[in-house]
């Protein structure tokens, strides 16, 4: 009789342990919730006009983020070139597809080691005071860098934005 009862204590105990083990492996693998599970889609591109060339040419994307989390950064590039036969000066702004990430994505905008524009995504929408001249045929890179303050939290959830680099062009001075 006293072996029946340690076996049926020992059962107990067996499948008690096998509980708490199962909850903590479920309580630790819970997927993330909210912005942090899904995060933002962001890509940018380059605008094409007919006296600038780009690489790559626009719609194709140089900077992809499909989840693009709070606190995150992400960097790209890309090559325009002077297509005319006199110099140009280039303002760029930054278009978005849509405005759920205007006040949350910062974004810069940079050459040579100068910075054209830079802040939150929505400020960037007019011609940038800083200016771009390139010669005829003359090319140069422009880097863009974006992030994601780790307080947006929950408010870049599933954001999905494309951002377009456009041109304003005006005669080199």
């Amino acid at each position: 009789m006293a072996a029946i009862f340690s076996l049926r204590t020992a059962r107990l105990a067996g499948c008690l342990l096998g509980v708490a083990l199962a909850t903590a492996v479920v309580l630790e693998s819970r997927p993330a919730s909210g912005g942090q599970a899904v995060g933002a889609d962001v890509s940018f591109y380059a605008n094409q006009t007919g006296e600038l060339a780009t690489s790559p040419p626009g719609p194709a994307r140089f900077l992809t983020r499909s989840v693009f989390r709070p606190g995150e950064s992400a960097a790209g590039r890309f090559r325009v070139t002077n297509q005319t036969g006199t110099p140009e000066s280039l303002h760029l702004a930054a278009m978005p597809s849509a405005h759920s990430l205007d006040r949350l994505l910062d974004v810069k905008l940079s050459s040579g080691g100068r910075t054209l524009a830079a802040g939150e995504l929505g400020s960037l929408s007019r011609p940038s005071r800083g200016v771009l001249t390139l010669a005829p045929g003359e090319s140069a890179t422009v880097s863009v860098a974006a992030s994601i303050p780790s307080t947006a939290e929950d408010r870049i959830a599933a954001a999905l934005v494309d951002v377009s680099i456009n041109f304003s062009l005006g005669g080199a001075s």
